[in-house]
């Protein structure tokens, strides 16, 4: 940028990763996005569900029976 804030120049590095793996990551998810989405959100409840469970097994003080 200038010092009246004009764009002047861009500086961009090496692009990493596999640029065709992406591209097909981003096609499959345009063909069958409402069942990845799906799967996506079932494990992350899945996973909440097991730490919370972990959590009241950890600690005694937060079990309602004792």
């Amino acid at each position: 940028m200038s010092p009246q804030g004009k764009f002047l120049a861009k500086v961009c590095g090496e692009t990493k990763g596999n640029v065709f793996l992406r591209v097909q990551k981003i096609d499959r998810f345009r063909a069958e996005g409402l069942l990845l989405t799906q799967n996506t959100m079932t494990a992350k409840f899945s996973n909440c569900r097991q730490l919370i469970h972990r959590t009241l097994h950890d600690n005694a003080e937060l079990r309602e029976d004792e």
